[in-house]
């Protein structure tokens, strides 16, 4: 097989000075006919050429990715060191109220937030975490205002102050949470402009230093809507802390903000529980997978950024209930069940069988204390490795299996086992899991009083921490999934074509649990309609009935100066490309290919990979497009 080497033979036909033949010999300077429209400017002796260029930087680059990382690593080693070790805890009383604003040093969850805060504006972003509280009914604002006031001041975590090295914390005994008031009830859409207001939020970025650390704000919609929105870095209070919060806030508003008893913190776990959720965690990653690589829209950057959007969905009524009747028969909880189909759609996507995803767990319940607030969850690297022959039924068994076990094993931070793990990761992607999951179950309704009904719902993000992120929310009006996404990454359309592949895995699994994960369809009928006959479909109808080659001369004949091909900055003209066509027809006559030959194409995506192409067919010559970026053979 004859090959055109894009990077040297190819050049041989160019009008274009300095290439080389077909045969490796140099070729002598010359210029087309055409010069005047098609002649580029040559490249001066020593001037690297652009694709050295980029050579260049992505080396450089890669050093400082290497030196950053390194110094993170170092810093997180420095960090914990500098902490005390952990200690079997020991009953005391709680402190008197002139030392609650002494400094302590952050426990390993606050530090891993505040490292993770520290790569940039974006990323301290990424840490804002909102809900909104909903109020239908008869609503006194200022008693709601008093009791939103009074609540936070019982939790001196939304009153925290961290040093600028991030190395203590204290309380603010006169810190206090702002509260702002707004009223869209004269609007002509109250909820659009919400909805408008929801996304400024979500774009907020706390100082952890400065303080504050959490706000409120109460959007009225009309008389009996009004929309209750909390906000806080995610140092300073988890979701658990919301729906804490909401429920004090409602108590509160009930009977009165005097009477609502300040709350002490706990400190930590048992060292010996938190020794045995290490060994257990770095046993199961001795050996961890390759990195999630799903499919993107876009290369990948050099380093990891944080900008993100969010894509919601609620699922159908009819869908739910399927799936519940599906966790039911298989004595399974729905989480499972949820968690376990998003990994199915993982490796679906991936092609990966062995992969991590992120599950956050909330400490309160485990440490005894459901009614602290502040930043006590869990990321718990969840490995899961997938047959696709094996049926859902027992995958899902398997996926409840090791939830349980990861529960029994959660007082051990993401950071603290990737410090004792010890190895590099890549600085674009998140260490270890690059996707989370997260199933959150909000109360029916919070009870404000006679008519008064409150409902907690979580916030669209616009940064994400993760490439990808399902967290599904179960409410009084059903189940809704939340798809925060990287958006360096990722298009919108790709994440809504895959929650879409979700509804429908979960939708044929709830009808026949019985399936091998790797047969069961992604596609509704619709995509494959479109996949199958829309896009196949690609006869058309032509007015000449003499052969593309033929036509395409004509074409080319009758506007020359025409642009063809846009290339960038690089323009080439239907005439040029048609005479630069006929000067490789002549090229591959002039080698003498047997008979049968085929002409490889190892070029990069270029005027010349098209022109090259329409030379062997004009020539008659089958080609073989042939891709410089892979390893020889």
């Amino acid at each position: 097989m004859s090959c055109i080497d894009g990077e040297a033979g190819f050049r041989a036909i160019e009008p274009h000075p300095g290439s080389v033949t077909l045969d490796g010999t140099r070729a002598a300077r010359r210029t087309a006919p055409d010069a005047s429209r098609d002649r580029r400017q040559a490249v001066p002796p020593g001037t690297l050429s652009p694709e050295e260029l980029q050579d260049v930087f992505r080396h450089q680059l890669d050093a400082v990715c290497r030196v950053v990382e390194e110094q993170l690593r170092t810093l997180t080693l420095t960090f914990t060191a500098a902490r005390p070790p952990l200690t079997e805890p020991q009953p005391s009383l709680a402190p008197p109220a002139a030392d609650r604003g002494a400094l302590r040093p952050l426990t390993d969850g606050e530090a891993e937030i505040w490292l993770a805060a520290q790569f940039g504006a974006d990323a301290n972003a990424a840490m804002t975490e909102i809900v909104t509280l909903r109020l239908d009914g008869p609503l006194d604002a200022a008693r709601l205002l008093d009791a939103v006031r009074a609540v936070p001041g019982r939790h001196g975590a939304l009153r925290s102050r961290f040093s600028p090295s991030g190395e203590s914390v204290r309380v603010d005994p006169a810190g206090e949470v702002p509260v702002r008031w707004e009223d869209f009830s004269r609007e002509a859409e109250p909820e659009a402009a919400l909805g408008a207001e929801l996304h400024a939020l979500a774009g907020l970025s706390f100082d952890p230093v400065a303080g504050p650390v959490a706000r409120a704000d109460l959007v009225r919609l009309g008389e009996r809507h009004h929309v209750l929105v909390l906000s806080a870095h995610h140092i300073a209070c988890d979701g658990w802390s919301f729906a804490v919060l909401a429920d004090e806030i409602a108590s509160a508003y009930r009977s009165g903000p005097e009477q609502r008893a300040p709350v002490e913190r706990a400190d930590g776990c048992l060292a010996s529980e938190a020794e045995r959720a290490l060994a257990y965690w770095a046993g199961l990653h001795a050996r961890p997978p390759e990195p999630l690589d799903l499919p993107t829209d876009h290369p990948r950057p050099k380093l990891r950024g944080f900008a993100g959007d969010t894509r919601r969905v609620a699922l159908p009524p009819a869908l739910v209930a399927g799936l519940r009747a599906l966790a039911a028969g298989q004595g399974q909880t729905l989480t499972a069940t949820l968690l376990a189909a998003f990994q199915v759609l993982l490796a679906r996507l991936s092609g990966q069988d062995d992969l991590v995803v992120g599950v956050p767990a909330a400490g309160q319940p485990r440490r005894g204390e459901p009614g602290l607030v502040g930043h006590h969850a869990d990321l718990l690297p969840l490995r899961a490795r997938l047959d696709p022959a094996e049926l859902f039924a027992a995958h899902l068994a398997r996926t409840s299996t090791a939830l349980a076990e990861a529960a029994a094993h959660a007082d051990c931070t993401l950071g603290r086992l990737l410090r004792h793990l010890d190895r590099s990761h890549d600085p674009a992607r998140p260490p270890l899991a690059q996707v989370q999951f997260n199933f959150q179950r909000f109360p029916d309704a919070l009870d404000f009083g006679p008519g008064l009904h409150g409902a907690l719902a979580p916030a669209p993000k616009r940064f994400s921490t993760f490439e990808l992120t399902f967290s599904l929310s179960e409410t009084a009006d059903g189940l809704t999934v939340d798809a925060t996404y990287n958006r360096a990454l990722f298009e919108p359309a790709t994440i809504d074509r895959w929650i879409g592949h979700y509804l429908t895995l979960l939708g044929h699994l709830a009808r026949d649990s019985e399936q091998p994960i790797g047969r069961v369809a992604l596609l509704d009928p619709v995509e494959r309609q479109t996949m199958l006959v829309a896009w196949n479909a690609t006869e058309t109808a032509h007015p000449l009935d003499v052969g593309a080659m033929r036509a395409f001369r004509l074409h080319a004949r009758r506007a020359p100066d025409r642009i063809a091909i846009r290339f960038g900055e690089e323009r080439v003209s239907y005439g040029a490309l048609d005479r630069w066509a006929d000067r490789i027809v002549a090229a591959l006559f002039d080698s003498a290919l047997p008979e049968g030959a085929r002409v490889g194409l190892l070029m990069r995506r270029s005027p010349g990979l098209v022109t090259a192409m329409l030379g062997a067919l004009r020539a008659g010559i089958p080609y073989v497009p042939l891709d410089p970026a892979l390893p020889p053979a």
